[in-house]
């Protein structure tokens, strides 16, 4: 995706140039800002799924390791969705390098994606609700000294 988006303004000449057929349809889409902001969105939240997505792989990690980078997604995903609300592209940067080149020509409102992230949010509210049992004894594990006694299994207070 992060390829095809930074050659994006090449795109429409190539096909331009090479295809003998109708492109015209094609090479709008290309000029849309609608079409341009999706791009940019799914390429940037691809890069984003990509990145947990090697984090999950790597070799030698344990259970606690594996729910702390879920955990830390799930939270980068409420940042993101709250940046995208105040039209911040911080974490975005295909997003951001697309506002400011359309910027100059029209005023796009970028937060309208919040309500994507929403549903990357709840897809995994649903995929791994099963790590919220874990975050106790994963805790506990973590930090033996800093959880609540009281809030342990009985075989495990003493």
């Amino acid at each position: 995706m992060e390829r095809f988006f930074s050659i994006r303004k090449e795109i429409p000449a190539f096909l331009n140039k090479y295809v003998s057929s109708d492109t015209t349809e094609l090479e709008d889409k290309f000029q849309d800002p609608e079409f341009l902001r999706q791009s940019a969105f799914i390429t940037d939240l691809t890069n984003h799924l990509n990145s947990i997505n090697l984090s999950l792989q790597g070799r030698n990690q344990t259970v606690s390791d594996l729910v702390g980078i879920i955990n830390g997604f799930w939270n980068k995903l409420n940042v993101f969705k709250h940046a995208l609300e105040k039209n911040n592209l911080t974490h975005f940067p295909s997003y951001l390098k697309l506002a400011e080149e359309l910027n100059s020509e029209k005023n796009i409102d970028f937060s309208c994606c919040s309500s994507q992230i929403q549903q990357v949010i709840n897809e995994f509210n649903t995929r791994f609700k099963d790590i919220e049992s874990l975050k106790s004894s994963v805790l506990l594990y973590n930090n033996p000294l800093g959880v609540s006694i009281e809030d342990q299994p009985p075989d495990l207070q003493l």
